[in-house]
């Protein structure tokens, strides 16, 4: 399984970055009026918003690298929490397209969505 790039720093992300933390409750009902709760998720489902600027040609060229090789949001990789250095493991992009958008002739940057598993 692939990881997600660092930056030449070895940070994961830069500022203004975020995490989600998000929950869901299933609910079924019965035929009798009454519901049944559940949560779907073992645990909470986190996503990241990693914002990416002032990337150098080979960091950009390492963030292109890794989109293809996930092909989209279609593969999973290993992702490092910025804020609390766990690594996460089945992780996907949100991503289906990105930009990369060259800034400068020496600069570059993208914003990626990175979702936990959730389970």
């Amino acid at each position: 399984m692939s990881a997600f790039p660092k930056l030449k720093t070895q940070a994961v992300a830069q500022y203004p970055s975020s995490r989600d933390r998000s929950y869901r409750t299933r609910v079924m009902s019965f035929i009798d009026g009454r519901e049944e709760r559940f949560r779907d998720f073992s645990k909470p489902l986190l996503m990241w918003t990693v914002d990416l600027s002032l990337l150098d040609r080979d960091e950009m060229a390492a963030f292109e690298e890794f989109f293809i090789e996930q092909d989209g949001a279609l593969n999973v990789f290993d992702f490092t929490d910025p804020w609390d250095e766990t690594v996460h493991s089945g992780c996907t992009l949100e991503n289906s397209e990105v930009w990369f958008r060259h800034d400068r002739p020496q600069s570059g940057s993208t914003k990626l969505v990175v979702r936990g598993s959730g389970s």
